[in-house]
C-alpha cells in the first residue's frame, strides 16, 4: 500500500470573498492555494453576499482552497452557517 505524501503549500493566495472579478481571475493564477477571506477584507454591507459567492464556488481546479472565518462567538447576532459544497464533496457529505 502507498503513502500519500502531504506537501504544504508553498504559496496562498487571500482575497476577499466579496469580489467576484478577483475569484474568477484567482483560477488563472499560480497559487498553490486559494484562501477567501469574509472577515477583515469584506465590508459588513458585503457580507451576506460574499457568503454567498462562497458556496458558489465550484473550486479552483485540483488546488485546495480555504475560507477564512472568525471565531463562531464573534459572529454578530443572527449570524449564518456558510455551506460550501465543494468541500462537503471532497469529505464525501451528501449536500
Amino acid at each position: 500500500m502507498s503513502k500519500a505524501i502531504y506537501a504544504p503549500p508553498r504559496t496562498a493566495l487571500f482575497l476577499p470573498a466579496s469580489n467576484a472579478r478577483a475569484i474568477e481571475k484567482a483560477k488563472g493564477l499560480n497559487a498553490d492555494m486559494i484562501i477567501l477571506d469574509l472577515e477583515d477584507a469584506v465590508k459588513a454591507e458585503d457580507k451576506d453576499a460574499a457568503r454567498a459567492a462562497v458556496g458558489a464556488t465550484q473550486g479552483f481546479g485540483d488546488r485546495p482552497f480555504g475560507v477564512r472565518v472568525n471565531a463562531k462567538e464573534s459572529r454578530p447576532e443572527g449570524g449564518q452557517e456558510i455551506r460550501c459544497d465543494p468541500c462537503h464533496r471532497a469529505q464525501g457529505r451528501d449536500r
